[in-house]
């Protein structure tokens, strides 16, 4: 996302590939990952050239932190008129729940408070409500659209706290020991290899289209 406007919460899609419109800079892929990751507590914003002019990006971790609605507008732009046929997002956790906390006497008089503060900003970075909006998007095609995201412990593990990886690793892993997760991954396999049978040229509903969406919560 751009440094210096972040009007309307427009993100910058780095490509490999010549798009329709608003090709951006061709950057190296260090760049953009550099770019992806430039979270504003952890990381400086870095500037890639763009025509001579170089331009600020940071993450877009406020109000972009769930990517799947700009996948699917970009699918649509590449391939239009075709049906897609799996989405697979993949989540970073679920977040605590978020909440207005008790109003003391300095919020009352229009002081916010550092709870306040979080609250707005785990609000902007949440990625449920773009989940829950492709959710209803497709929920008259049953075995499309597949979310996998640990669902317990990873709120505890904060983005620049890297030493508990070990967390996320048990945590993970408990997540995809469940039944439920289970059937999840058999359906979206079964989904994948459907793509990947189907015949090139052919309009049809099994046909054409795999995206991934990652998250970060």
């Amino acid at each position: 996302m751009l440094a210096d406007n972040m009007n309307a919460k427009i993100p910058t899609l780095f490509r490999t590939y010549r798009a329709p419109t608003n090709q951006t800079a061709d950057c190296r892929i260090w760049e953009a990952a550099r770019a992806t990751t430039a979270t504003p507590k952890l990381f400086k914003p870095i500037s890639i050239a763009n025509s001579g002019v170089a331009l600020r990006y940071i993450d877009a971790r406020h109000g972009g932190n769930n990517p799947v609605s700009q996948v699917l507008e970009e699918a649509e732009a590449l391939f239009p008129n075709r049906p897609i046929s799996c989405v697979i997002s993949i989540g970073s956790g679920h977040p605590s729940t978020i909440h207005i906390p008790n109003l003391g006497f300095l919020q009352r008089v229009g002081l916010l408070s550092d709870d306040i503060l979080r609250t707005v900003s785990a609000m902007a970075s949440d990625c449920e409500e773009k989940h829950q909006e492709t959710a209803r998007r497709f929920a008259n095609s049953p075995g499309l659209y597949f979310r996998l995201n640990v669902r317990e412990g990873m709120q505890d593990v904060g983005s620049e706290e890297w030493k508990k990886y070990h967390y996320v690793a048990s945590h993970t892993q408990q997540y995809m020991k469940m039944q439920e997760t289970k059937h999840t991954i058999d359906y979206a396999v079964r989904a994948l290899r459907g793509v990947q049978h189907a015949p090139v040229g052919i309009e049809s509903s099994k046909e054409l289209l795999f995206l991934l969406a990652s998250s970060e919560n």
